[in-house]
């Protein structure tokens, strides 16, 4: 049994409650290049321990489309935790695409998600009272 306000929903009730199909398994096996090639890339430009945080990051997102019920269903359930997720990715993607420094890109993504979990507690509360 779950405290949450939120409880889990079972897979089946996930997939219609969505819309969406689930997305094939080898979806994820076709990210893998993408992903390898993102973390070794990430690694030469900006150091050993970026390339590990891409390749953990680009790695976890390779498995979303083989557990992708029970991703939905977390997400659901964990829904500021869940926009979190976008923090590690913003900051690649400025180390990745931007001439700026870790610190700068580091400082960029803390201004991003800072204010995350606010935004979305005032979004939840003005769904509750007008749904």
């Amino acid at each position: 049994m779950t405290t949450s306000e939120h409880p889990v929903l079972p897979a089946s009730s996930v997939r219609r409650a969505i819309g969406r199909r689930v997305p094939p398994w080898w979806l994820g096996l076709l990210l893998v290049p993408v992903d390898v090639y993102l973390a070794i890339s990430l690694g030469e430009k900006h150091g050993l321990a970026v390339g590990v945080l891409a390749a953990v990051v680009y790695g976890a997102l390779t498995f979303v489309p083989l557990f992708f019920e029970e991703v939905t269903a977390w997400s659901k359930a964990h829904p500021v935790l869940d926009g979190l997720v976008l923090v590690p990715l913003i900051f690649l993607a400025l180390a990745y695409l931007t001439p700026l420094s870790l610190a700068m890109c580091a400082a960029v993504t803390a201004a991003c998600a800072l204010p995350w979990p606010v935004v979305v507690t005032v979004l939840r509360r003005r769904r509750r009272r007008t749904g």
